[in-house]
């Protein structure tokens, strides 16, 4: 089933015993890109004074009771999904990065043993990994390393990983698949948002976030108890009952209770860029050039392009964004503008003669 994230959750019988239909599962889905959109909003506080009257000894008296309140004053989400041109490119960790490997903690990976990563490396890895998605980093490239440009880092391959998985004896294991994006400088992206934003004179509170849905797979057991905990409102309800916290130690230190496998995926990039020589041709291309690819000069030398820039994105929509800020556009975040056509209508487009062309050397 899918969850209200569009994440797909499995608990089909042949998925956890057949290795092969797992593998072939996970290649076939990952042919669908996650959605991706982008979602501003523009909040203010206001504090409301209510007047009441209360009852003291037989006689009234009146008091205000303030109350703040939260005012929004625009809310849209762009859609992003269109621009993932490159993918899906099948990745796995590197064996130097902490991941999930079969036990309920991190560790890595080592050609005998899996030993657990110390608090500073486990530390260092979830920052680093924060700024790679910020940054729009490839999910396989480590900071530790070697120079390997390689998708594939991990010393098995995704077939040992699946197989690993189908033949463990644990009963609340868990495989994920993750869908990943990369290529755009999206903390940048979000700076620029906010800055087009804020050169309208709007003062508020804005929120610029990124969401990817439907970016994530989960093969889990074919159980009752594991079906139940999938459940959200079952998970709830154990917990209210303080049965899910016994549940999580059995999981967490019982050799057959849990397992998580979170090591490969796929990506989706939002652009490529490939240096080039100064007096490169650009008939000659490379084979990863794909259709629709650009030479272009830019301050650090020529390149290769491939799909949209963040840059040539941004100045499609910026003045999109500023008049739906200024018109305190409402609109619901699951119904994206997929072109800046779809945003709100300028008034003074319709003005007659405001795009009327002027004919060189004609009358005054």
């Amino acid at each position: 089933f899918t969850s209200a994230n569009g994440d797909i959750i499995s608990h089909d019988r042949d998925l956890n015993n057949d290795s092969e239909e797992l593998h072939r599962f996970l290649v076939t889905y990952a042919a669908f890109p996650p959605s991706y959109t982008v979602q501003l909003r523009g909040t203010h506080k206001e504090t409301h004074i209510h007047t009441a009257l209360l009852s003291v000894d037989d006689d009234y008296e009146v008091y205000d009771e303030p109350h703040t309140v939260t005012i929004k004053d625009f809310q849209f989400s762009i859609d992003l999904t269109p621009h993932l041109s490159l993918g899906p490119t099948h990745w796995s960790l590197p064996d130097s990065e902490p991941a999930f490997r079969g036990l309920m903690v991190r560790q890595m990976q080592r050609r005998t043993s899996r030993p657990k990563p110390n608090e500073e490396k486990m530390a260092l890895s979830k920052a680093q990994e924060h700024e790679r998605a910020l940054e729009g980093t490839p999910p396989w490239i480590s900071y530790h390393g070697a120079g390997n440009t390689s998708s594939l880092q991990s010393s098995k391959t995704l077939r040992q990983w699946v197989d690993e998985y189908c033949a463990s004896p644990k009963i609340l294991k868990e495989f994920m698949y993750e869908k990943d994006i990369y290529g755009w400088d999206v903390q940048s992206v979000e700076k620029a948002l906010r800055d087009k934003i804020k050169q309208t004179h709007y003062r508020g509170e804005i929120q610029v976030v990124f969401v990817k849905t439907g970016a994530k797979i989960y093969i889990r057991p074919h159980s009752r108890l594991s079906r139940l905990l999938s459940n959200r409102f079952c998970k709830i309800l154990l917990w209210l009952i303080l049965v899910y916290p016994l549940i999580w130690l059995w999981k967490r230190y019982s050799v057959t209770g849990g397992g998580r496998w979170e090591v490969c995926g796929a990506a989706y990039g939002m652009k490529h860029v490939e240096p080039l020589e100064a007096d490169t041709p650009e008939s000659e291309a490379s084979p990863a050039a794909a259709a629709g690819s650009r030479v272009v000069d830019t301050p650090g030398g020529r390149v290769r392009l491939i799909g949209l820039s963040e840059g040539e994105w941004f100045r499609r929509w910026e003045g999109v964004v500023q008049h739906a800020v200024r018109v305190g556009l409402q609109r619901p975040l699951d119904e994206p503008m997929k072109d800046p056509e779809d945003g709100p209508a300028d008034v003074a487009q319709g003005l007659w003669g405001y795009n009327l062309p002027t004919i060189v050397g004609g009358d005054a």
